[in-house]
């Protein structure tokens, strides 16, 4: 049961991730008029969805208190914190291209779900990034030859 409702979370957490994108990318779009240009207004949109999420999460750390600033950066792995940078990128490319770009929320949802999946398989194949190892099989192949042609589908 246990599993079931982490699994429905999650997949609620993904709704989350769809609609911040959708609303990052009319952020994107809707500054475009007084920025001069798509990227302008990208990298406008990305400033303030950063700030604000800055906001919050030092509200966040200041209720929940996990330690001091210092031994939580020397608790982490040097290179892990790049994650900030693909954070922001990530963010600005999906405000770029989502929806314009992408043919539509759906098309270019679907194409990050398939970066996703991807990835996903290779950083369980490998266990990299401390991933419990789960070779790819040829059954996830099969699923990942599926979800492709459901891609495809859905792009033309």
């Amino acid at each position: 049961m246990e599993k079931l409702v982490y699994a429905l979370i999650t997949v609620g957490v993904g709704m989350a991730i769809g609609l911040h994108l959708a609303m990052n990318g009319r952020l994107g779009g809707e500054m475009q008029a007084v920025a001069g240009s798509p990227m302008k207004a990208a990298a406008a949109a990305n400033l303030f969805f950063w700030l604000i999420g800055a906001t919050l999460a030092a509200v966040y750390f200041f209720v929940f208190r996990p330690g001091s600033m210092t031994e939580l950066f020397q608790a982490g792995s040097r290179p892990l914190f790049l994650a900030g940078a693909f954070g922001a990128s990530i963010v600005f490319a999906v405000t770029f291209l989502i929806p314009e770009r992408t043919g539509g929320a759906a098309t270019g949802f679907l194409l990050l779900v398939t970066g996703q999946v991807l990835i996903g398989l290779l950083l369980s194949h490998f266990g990299w990034l401390g991933s419990p190892v789960d070779p790819i099989s040829f059954k996830k192949i099969g699923g990942l030859a599926l979800m492709l042609v459901g891609l495809i589908l859905v792009v033309r």
